[in-house]
C-alpha cells in the first residue's frame, strides 16, 4: 500500500512545515494554523500555490478569529441586566443630603 502524499507548507516568514496528508493539511487550515496566504505544494518539489487556491482547502475555511460580535452581545446583555436591576429596585439611589439645621436625621 502506498503512503499518502506529503505536503509542504511555507508561511510568510519562509518557514517550511511538512504535513503527512491532505486530511491533516485541511485540519490545520480549518483550525487557522495554515493561513489562506501560506503556500502549499507536494513534498519534494513542484510549484508553490497559495492555500486559498487549493481546491481541497477552499471548502474548509478557517474559523473566524474576530470576536467583536461576542463583545457587543456581552456588552448589550450587561446593559440590559443593569437596566432591569435598576427598574426592579425603583430606580437609581436617591441623593443623600445632610439634614437641614434644626432637623433630625
Amino acid at each position: 500500500m502506498r503512503d499518502p502524499p506529503r505536503y509542504e507548507v511555507r508561511d510568510a516568514r519562509g518557514r517550511v512545515l511538512t504535513v503527512r496528508s491532505l486530511a491533516e493539511l485541511a485540519t490545520l487550515h480549518r483550525e487557522g494554523l495554515v493561513a489562506d496566504g501560506d503556500e502549499v505544494r507536494r513534498a519534494g518539489g513542484g510549484a508553490w500555490t497559495r492555500a486559498d487556491e487549493v481546491p481541497a482547502l477552499r471548502a474548509v475555511r478557517p474559523r473566524s478569529r474576530d470576536r467583536r460580535w461576542a463583545w457587543a452581545v456581552l456588552t448589550a446583555a450587561l446593559a440590559l441586566a443593569i437596566a432591569l436591576a435598576l427598574r426592579r429596585s425603583g430606580g437609581p439611589p436617591a441623593e443623600r443630603r445632610p439634614p437641614a439645621a434644626g432637623q433630625r436625621p
